[in-house]
């Protein structure tokens, strides 16, 4: 798969998606992920998604973060199960996440 099929699998699913580089920078972001955070594309390309989706987890706590334990899964092959987390809008609304993470091969 190419960064350009992608790209067209993330617009075409109605569920927010963004896809991320081996740095954790955000380098694709759906127009549902634009909808559910109030976020363009033009405000989150390029920036750590732990910046952009600063998630808790079900007691608050923080759950993203620099050391991401879901990359640091990914990295060691194992595939996290559907999360929740808890983001806030761009404008401070509060919204819940139900996460599920892809890892396709990329070329």
């Amino acid at each position: 798969m190419t960064l350009t099929d992608l790209k067209k699998c993330l617009a075409a699913t109605a569920d927010g998606a963004f896809a991320i580089d081996s740095k954790k920078k955000i380098i694709l972001w759906n127009a549902a992920a634009r909808r559910i955070f109030g976020r363009t594309s033009k405000d989150v390309i390029g920036r750590c998604c732990h910046e952009v989706v600063a998630g808790l987890d079900v007691f608050c706590n923080p759950f993203c973060g620099r050391n991401c334990s879901i990359t640091s899964m990914i990295r060691r092959e194992e595939l996290p199960e559907q999360f929740t987390i808890k983001s806030k809008s761009r404008t401070g609304r509060e919204i819940w996440l139900s996460v599920s993470i892809v890892v396709p091969p990329i070329r």
